[in-house]
C-alpha cells in the first residue's frame, strides 16, 4: 500500500486532525513532527486527482483552497469537526500542561515524567481505525501525548523530562475529560540498625504499639512530609528478641513532598530515642531493596534457656553432636497461624553452651539463614529434630534470645 492510498483510506474515516493523520505514518521521514507530517499529507492530497473526486470527507480539507477545471472551489470557512481519534486534544494541550504544572507544586523534584492512560471511546477509536485500515507505519496516541505535552511541561516547570529514572510522575488519563494523577518518587534510605529493647516488631503491626520501622520512619517522614512509609531489611527478628549486630535495611517514605534530607538530623532523633540505633545512613533505591531481601546470611545468636531439671558441665558435651549437622525444622507451632507447615532442612554450623545457674544455659548458635533456633533448643514438641532439649533429656523454656552476629 502507497502513502497517498493509505492517507485517502485513513481519512475516509472521519476528519483527523494534524497530529492524528501524521501519527499514522509517524515511522516515516524522521526529524518531523506528526504535526508537520499530517499537515504535508493534506497538502499534497489536496492537489492529487483522488480528492478532487472528494473521495475523503470534506471537511478533512476545510481551509484548504481547491481549483477544478480552472474554477475557484468556495473556501470552507466553518471550524472542522472533531477529531475522530484524539477528540481535539491537541487543541488543548496547553491546557493540559497548565494542569500538571498545577498538581506537582509543592512537591520538591528536579525530573519528571509523563504517562499517558488512554479510556473509553479514545482508545475504541484508534483500534477501529488500525483494524479497517491496516497501517503499518502509525505510533500510538499516549506516545504522542507523553512526548509533546512532555515538552510543553518541561518548558513552564523549567525541569527535565526522563522517562527511565523520574522522580515525578505524572499521569493524564484521556477521556471525554482529562485528568491528571501525579505520583512522586519514594524516598528511599538504607543502613544498617540494631533493635536495643525487646517488645517491638521490625514491621509496623496493628498487634504491637510500636516497631522499628516507626523508629526509622518517623524523623524522615517529618523531614519529607511523605504520606507513608515501608520497611525492608535482610531477615528479621522476633518482637521479643534484640538485634545486637548492624542489620542491613532499607525505609521507603512513600508520596515524599520534600527531597533533599539532612541525614545526620535524622539518625541522631533514632539514636536519641533509645530504642534502635542506626549506622551508615545514605540515599538508595529500589534496587537497593531486591539486593538486600535477597540476602540470606548465617547468624549468631545467643540463647538463655531454663530447664526443667538442673544440667551438669558434663552433660553439656553432648551437645558437640549439633556441630555441622542438618536438623529437620517443622514449621514451629509459634507461627503456624501466619506460615505454612513445612518441614525445613538447615545448617547448624556451631553450637557451645555454658551454666548460668544450676537449671540455665547460655547457649551461643551459629546457623544458616532460616534456622529456628528457639525449636533448636526447646525442640517444640519434636517439631525441631534433633534438639538440645532432646540431647539433654531435659525440658527446655527459651527465657531470652538476641542475635548478635550477621555473618554478611
Amino acid at each position: 500500500m502507497d502513502v497517498f492510498s493509505a492517507a485517502r483510506d485513513v481519512l475516509k474515516q472521519g476528519y483527523l486532525c494534524d497530529h492524528c493523520l501524521g501519527r499514522q505514518f509517524a515511522q516515516l521521514l524522521s526529524g518531523f513532527t506528526n504535526a508537520e507530517r499530517g499537515r504535508a499529507l493534506r497538502l499534497a492530497l489536496a492537489m492529487d486527482y483522488g480528492v478532487k473526486k472528494f473521495e475523503v470527507a470534506e471537511e478533512n480539507f476545510s481551509g484548504i483552497t481547491l481549483r477544478k477545471k480552472g474554477k475557484k472551489l468556495p473556501e470552507k470557512n466553518r471550524q472542522p469537526a472533531s477529531c475522530v481519534l484524539c477528540f481535539n486534544f491537541f487543541q488543548r494541550l496547553d491546557m493540559v500542561a497548565t494542569m500538571v504544572a498545577a498538581a506537582v507544586q509543592g512537591y520538591e523534584f528536579s525530573t519528571f515524567a509523563i504517562g499517558t492512560k488512554v479510556r473509553g471511546r479514545l482508545a475504541e477509536a484508534e483500534e477501529r481505525l488500525w483494524e479497517e485500515t491496516g497501517t503499518e507505519w502509525c505510533e500510538p496516541l499516549n506516545a504522542e501525548v507523553n512526548r509533546e505535552l512532555g515538552k510543553t511541561v518541561a518548558r513552564l516547570l523549567g525541569k527535565e523530562p526522563d522517562e527511565k529514572n523520574p522522580e515525578m510522575m505524572a499521569t493524564v488519563t484521556l477521556g471525554e475529560h482529562e485528568t491528571v494523577d501525579v505520583f512522586p518518587k519514594s524516598v528511599y534510605i538504607s543502613g544498617g540498625y540494631k533493635k536495643l529493647v525487646r517488645g517491638i516488631s521490625q514491621s509496623k503491626w496493628e498487634k504491637y504499639k510500636d516497631s522499628v520501622e516507626a523508629q526509622v520512619a518517623k524523623p524522615f517522614m517529618k523531614q519529607t512530609k511523605a504520606t507513608s512509609h515501608a520497611f525492608h531489611a535482610a531477615g528479621r527478628e522476633d518482637v521479643d528478641a534484640r538485634c545486637l549486630d548492624w542489620r542491613p535495611f532499607v525505609v521507603e517514605l512513600e508520596r515524599p513532598r520534600k527531597r533533599l534530607l539532612d541525614l545526620k538530623k535524622g539518625a541522631a532523633a533514632i539514636t536519641r530515642a533509645g530504642k534502635v540505633d542506626v549506622k551508615d545512613l545514605r540515599i538508595s533505591d529500589k534496587q537497593e531493596v531486591r539486593r538486600i531481601k535477597a540476602l540470606m546470611p548465617d547468624k549468631t545468636y545467643r540463647v538463655l534457656a531454663l530447664f526443667e531439671r538442673p544440667v551438669s558441665r558434663a552433660e553439656l558435651k553432648k551437645l558437640a553432636q549439633l556441630n555441622g549437622i542438618t536438623v529437620d525444622q517443622q514449621t514451629p507451632t509459634r507461627v503456624m497461624h501466619r506460615r505454612a507447615d513445612l518441614h525445613r532442612k538447615k545448617r547448624v554450623k556451631t553450637v557451645t553452651a555454658k551454666l548460668a545457674g544450676a537449671k540455665k544455659l547460655e547457649l551461643t548458635i551459629t546457623g544458616q539463614a532460616g534456622l529456628y533456633a528457639k525449636e533448636l533448643v526447646t525442640g517444640d514438641n519434636g517439631r525441631t529434630k534433633p534438639s538440645v532439649a532432646a540431647l539433654l533429656g531435659n525440658k527446655a523454656t527459651v527465657l531470652a534470645l538476641d542475635v548478635i552476629k550477621i555473618h554478611i
